[in-house]
Order: C-alpha cells, then sequence, then structure tokens
C-alpha cells in the first residue's frame, strides 16, 4: 500500500512530445501504469469526475456502494491523494492531461455508460445539463434526452442567435434527434444565419415528405430563400402550395410575396387587410401591418402604406426577433419611399432597422443597400459608399444574388454620377452578370431601371 501510495504522490512525469491535441504521446498507458493496484479507486473517482460528475454533488451509484461497504476509502482520503499526485485540482476538477488519458484508455462502453448515468442524475433533480450536453454530445454520446434539451436551447436562441441554434440543432441530431421534426427550425437556423444552400436542401428533403411537420414555418423559410435568390415569384408558388387552409399567420407574408410576383388576387385572398392579429404581440401586429402596408400602398392613396409599413417596421424593430421573410417591412417602406420621391425618409427608415438589426444578419445586407440607393438619390455619394461598403461585409458570406444585383446597379449608378467612363464600363459587366441570376419583381424594379 505505502508503495502505491509513493507512486501516487510522485507521479509518472508527462514531458514528451506532445501530439497534434497538444497530449504527451502514450499518456494513456502512462496514466493507466500510474492509477493501477491500490490506485484504482483514484482512478474511478478521476474517471467519473473526467465525464462530468462533480464534487461533493452524487458520483456513480457503483462507486458510491463501495464508500458505504466499505471496499474503498472513504471520499475524502481518495480527493486527499488525488490532488497529492498532482491529478486533481483544488476546485474539483480533474487535469486536463489526466482527463485525457482517461477517457481514451477506458473502454467506449464504460464511458457513455457513465454519461449516461450522469444524465440520469441531472434528469431526476430537474436541472438542466446547460453546456455539459455538449460537451457530452462531443464526446459522442447519443441519448434523447440530451438531444431533447439541445432542440430546446436551440429552440430558445433561434430568432435572436441563428448561428448558434443550427450548431445546437446539428448537436442534437448527432444525440439522436429526430431530423424530420426539427427540419423547418434547422433551415430557419441555416436560412438566418445566410447559408442559402443548406437551408434549401433541408427545406426540399421537408417539403416532399408525406404530412410534413411544421410545414407552416418551413413554407416562410422557402419563400424567404426563395426571395434572396432574386426569385421571388417562386415564394409566392410556395404559399400557393401550401394553401389558405394551412398558411395561418403567415397570411400577411403570402400577401408580400403574390404581391411582389405581380398577384393582387392572390394576395387578397390568403389575406384580408381587416384581419386581426393571431396574438396580441409586437411581433404579430408587426406583420399583420406588413401585409396591410403593401395592399394599401396598390390602393389610390399610397402614402398610407407608407406610414403603415413604417410602423410595421418600428414594432418588428422593437420586437428584436429575426423571422424568415420575403421582405422586411422595413425595406419595403424603403422602397415605396423611394418610388415616392422621399429618400430622406426611405434613409432613416433603413438606418433604424439596420441599427436595431431588423430580420437579423441575414436581411443587414439588403438594408444597408437601400440606405446606399437613398444617399445616392440624395446625391450623397460618399454615404452612398460607405454603405454599400458595408453591405458587403455585413455577413460572413457572399452577397444573395439579389443584394448582389442590387449592389452591382449600385456601383453602375455611382459611377454615372461621377463621369468615370472606365468605371462605368466596369460596374455595367458587374450588373449585367448579376442579372442573369435574378428574375423581375416589383420589389427589384430600382436595379433593373438603373441598369
Amino acid at each position: 500500500m505505502d508503495g502505491h501510495l509513493q507512486r501516487a504522490e510522485r507521479p509518472v512525469p508527462l514531458h514528451t512530445a506532445p501530439d497534434h491535441q497538444g497530449h504527451p504521446p502514450h499518456a494513456a498507458e502512462l496514466m493507466a501504469k500510474q492509477l493501477k493496484g491500490a490506485n484504482a479507486a483514484v482512478r474511478e473517482l478521476l474517471l467519473a469526475l473526467s465525464v462530468g460528475f462533480a464534487l461533493p454533488g452524487p458520483l456513480p451509484a457503483d462507486l458510491q456502494r463501495k464508500f458505504i461497504s466499505g471496499t474503498v476509502e472513504d471520499l475524502d482520503s481518495l480527493v486527499d491523494r488525488a490532488e497529492a499526485a498532482g491529478l486533481l485540482r483544488p476546485d474539483g476538477t480533474v487535469v486536463g492531461t489526466a482527463q485525457h488519458a482517461l477517457l481514451t484508455a477506458t473502454p467506449t462502453a464504460k464511458v457513455h455508460a457513465l454519461q449516461r448515468e450522469l444524465v440520469s442524475v441531472f434528469a431526476s433533480a430537474g436541472q438542466p445539463l446547460g453546456a455539459l450536453a455538449r460537451d457530452l454530445v462531443r464526446g459522442g454520446l447519443a441519448d434523447p434526452r440530451v438531444a431533447t434539451e439541445l432542440e430546446q436551447t436551440a429552440n430558445a436562441v433561434l430568432e435572436n442567435d441563428p448561428r448558434l441554434a443550427s450548431q445546437l440543432y446539428e448537436e442534437a441530431l448527432l444525440a439522436g434527434a429526430d431530423p424530420l421534426a426539427t427540419a423547418a427550425r434547422r433551415a430557419q437556423a441555416a436560412a438566418g444565419d445566410g447559408e442559402l444552400d443548406a437551408a434549401a436542401r433541408i427545406i426540399d428533403a421537408l417539403l416532399v415528405s408525406q404530412d410534413p411537420p411544421d410545414v407552416r414555418r418551413g413554407a416562410d423559410v422557402a419563400a424567404s430563400v426563395w426571395a434572396q435568390r432574386g426569385m421571388l415569384a417562386r415564394g409566392a408558388d410556395v404559399y400557393s402550395w401550401l394553401g389558405p387552409g394551412r398558411v395561418g399567420h403567415s397570411a400577411p407574408l403570402a400577401a408580400v410575396a403574390m404581391i411582389g410576383a405581380g398577384d393582387r388576387a392572390a394576395a387578397e385572398a390568403f389575406f384580408q387587410p381587416e384581419a386581426p392579429a393571431a396574438s396580441p404581440t409586437l411581433l404579430a401586429a408587426a406583420l399583420v401591418q406588413t401585409g396591410q402596408g403593401i395592399l394599401a400602398s396598390l390602393g389610390e392613396r399610397p402614402q398610407q402604406g407608407l406610414s403603415i409599413l413604417i410602423h410595421a417596421s418600428d414594432m418588428l424593430n422593437s420586437a428584436g426577433t429575426a423571422l424568415p421573410l420575403p421582405e422586411t417591412p422595413a425595406a419595403l417602406a424603403a422602397l415605396l419611399a423611394l418610388h415616392s420621391g422621399e429618400p430622406h425618409l426611405a434613409e432613416t427608415v433603413c438606418k433604424a432597422a439596420t441599427a436595431a438589426g431588423q430580420g437579423g444578419n441575414a436581411a443587414q445586407p439588403r438594408l444597408l443597400l437601400l440606405q446606399a440607393w437613398s444617399a445616392m438619390m440624395q446625391d450623397k455619394l460618399e454615404d452612398a459608399r460607405l454603405a454599400a461598403t458595408e453591405a458587403a461585409k455585413a455577413n460572413h458570406w457572399p452577397l444573395v444574388p439579389r443584394d448582389e444585383f442590387m449592389c452591382a446597379a449600385l456601383e453602375v449608378g455611382l459611377a454615372r454620377r461621377n463621369g468615370d467612363v472606365p468605371e462605368l464600363l466596369r460596374a455595367w459587366e458587374r450588373a449585367r452578370e448579376a442579372m442573369l441570376h435574378t428574375s423581375v419583381d416589383l420589389y427589384n424594379l430600382l436595379p433593373w431601371g438603373n441598369c
């Protein structure tokens, strides 16, 4: 026993060259030798702590039984020995090298069994796993309880942090979540982060399934993706496929897509302007007023539509959420103001929406480009260039086709106003190529008219 204790107090040095993860080679084997014999109980304690158990909380049932039966020393003695060996920090966490070695040397089945027992401890106490859920999945554990918690966490951040939500949904899939049940939300997260191709692939798999779950959300994402690709009519087709019976409180969005595609009759069949909001929330009211505003803009007094759209934009700014939209109310208000000869109003609406993060990260380039266009219409060319440059850098992805075309057309307008013929020719070539990737719609007349 004394010999083993002496070995525990003087751990085998692990000072050889580290591997690509920073861990010494053969660390697992060295640790296994160090914690053998009488040190097996120390090893068992350290392994439990390495998978996520904590002191002085509950430990694995098998280890607890050994404490009760007297098969091993009491917990305090084991902790003292582990600390003396330099394997356990004073805060109760295992030294990184030791943790890696233990998890590497222990059979995967045993590690996962301990992890499931840990999940059961949290579940019986009614405590969320928190960040531990992500660590468990990254360690290869598949457990429906972990998957459920990751989904719930992703749902909570979906409208505010789509990038984090996307990561959490992917980890939930690794933990055993149903890919079809989460498809619409995963697509929304991907689209909100600017990953249009990933969102489109997820939505395609969802919409071709029999009785797709969360289909209304899926239709919203599909319409938003088509709009960003510069093919708004396809987005209107998605809502036509969905039908008035399933559109629910997405009816205003269907109206926006259908009017943009030139189908007013279909828009009015989906959405009645006098329809009340689905719920008394800022978000619901903002969506209803967006539909009301775009329909009013087609009437005898289009200025009335502008006022309603500005109200909708203000409410969406206050709501602080990002939803998949074919067009944000701020963009619609800016477009209506520009077509009405009020570029200053368009600029202020876009600035307020950008500052509030309306529509999330994916909507920022569009708002900045409309802000730039508004500045150009006021002959504030330097402001226009600054806003256009900011739009190109606003997201970690290249501009979507709709925004790329507007950016190229904006460069044509700026070059024309500067009288810079070589720059105008270069801008025109870029615009000509960009326009081949988009289609004409009511909300895209500015760049088409400028080219």
